[in-house]
């Protein structure tokens, strides 16, 4: 299959008074969504961020520290902003 450009977002969040709106955590060619998110994984610097990235998994979207990862930025955006 082809390689395709995704881009990659992280859904925003809101905890112990912490929060943050969506973020764009870059573009990865791969043949799926889920894939290009493997690759941005293995570009985290350490390894206690590497362990904080879910891959998709029955259905789930693949995460990092509990927020979703989305190929849009509207999707991103639907929680927290």
């Amino acid at each position: 299959m082809e390689n395709r450009k995704f881009h990659i977002w992280s859904e925003g969040y809101s905890i112990t008074g912490n929060s943050s709106g969506a973020i764009y955590l870059g573009e990865f060619a791969a043949d799926t969504f889920e894939h290009a998110c493997d690759k941005w994984a293995k570009t985290l610097t350490d390894d206690y961020s590497r362990k904080c990235y879910s891959p998709a998994k029955d259905g789930k979207l693949p995460s990092f520290w509990g927020c979703r990862l989305y190929d849009n930025e509207m999707d991103a955006r639907k929680a927290f902003g």
